[in-house]
């Protein structure tokens, strides 16, 4: 129903994540495709968090245009690579002019390079092509299925041992095997930086950015499926905090974050 009410006769493009990179839910991309193709609206999916962890078939769910990056895939920033439809890549023209996109040109006109020469416009970054190619020559070397296998029991291992741990509320699916190597959470009354740095502390790395945790805050309240990540700040507010203790809005000091960060160490997280 939901699909039916935004996806209608007036869209014109349907852009979606297949792995939200905030909850490491997989988005139902096929369902998703067909709705938006039965009103003649182009479909885009974004794949920077699914190629990375899962195969990917863009002809299996008819993607009219799938992104990937290349940092995720343990390969260099600033590239990445984009797979298009080749009938909507002819038909579209080049946003960006320079060298080695230009078939012929002269002072009343140009014409254009063969698909996908004219959108590389300019000197193209060859290093960081070598870097992404390799970073996807070591994927395949795992392989995406022991990738994938590997999440999985990851994010129900550590579901598991958060849900005996008090204050602290998962966002999403209960289910490790319906998120993509990504569990979200809050802890009651403490900020993300801070549950970051006493978790660093133990040598436990997390990302506790504020844009997600706004995302995951909002998410929580309305009570949704999850598109969200990390960690947000609730009732009370963290004054100060120490390697044994933190100090809550309240006065009341407590040890139960240090204990909890040991209990994380030494129990959920499994090493690569």
């Amino acid at each position: 129903e939901e699909i039916s009410a935004k996806i209608n006769s007036r869209t014109k493009i349907v852009s979606v994540v297949h792995v939200s990179n905030v909850l490491g839910v997989t988005n139902p991309v096929k369902i998703l495709s067909k709705a938006a193709h039965d009103v003649g609206a182009i479909f885009i999916v974004d794949g920077a968090q699914s190629a990375p962890h899962m195969k990917v078939d863009v002809q299996e769910f008819d993607a009219d245009f799938f992104a990937m990056s290349g940092h995720k895939l343990c390969g260099p920033m600033g590239i990445g690579a984009l797979y298009g439809k080749r009938a909507l890549l002819e038909e579209m023209e080049p946003f960006l002019r320079g060298g080695e996109m230009i078939e012929y040109v002269t002072r009343e006109k140009a014409t254009w390079a063969e698909v996908p020469h004219k959108f590389e416009a300019g000197t193209v970054s060859a290093g960081d092509a070598v870097g992404m190619a390799a970073a996807i020559r070591y994927i395949q070397s795992i392989g995406l299925e022991n990738i994938e296998k590997h999440d999985a029991q990851l994010a129900c291992r550590i579901i598991e041992g958060m849900k005996n741990i008090p204050h602290i509320n998962i966002i999403g699916p209960k289910d490790g095997n319906k998120r993509c190597g990504i569990v979200t959470f809050t802890v009651g009354g403490v900020h993300p930086h801070d549950v970051a740095t006493l978790l660093s502390e133990e040598h436990i790395a997390i990302q506790a950015t504020i844009a997600h945790s706004h995302w995951a805050s909002i998410l929580n309240r309305q009570q949704q499926p999850v598109q969200a990540f990390t960690f947000t700040t609730q009732k009370k507010k963290l004054i100060s905090s120490s390697k044994n203790y933190l100090i809550l809005e309240n006065g009341q000091a407590t040890k139960i974050y240090r204990r909890h960060a040991e209990f994380i160490s030494a129990s959920i997280i499994l090493s690569p």
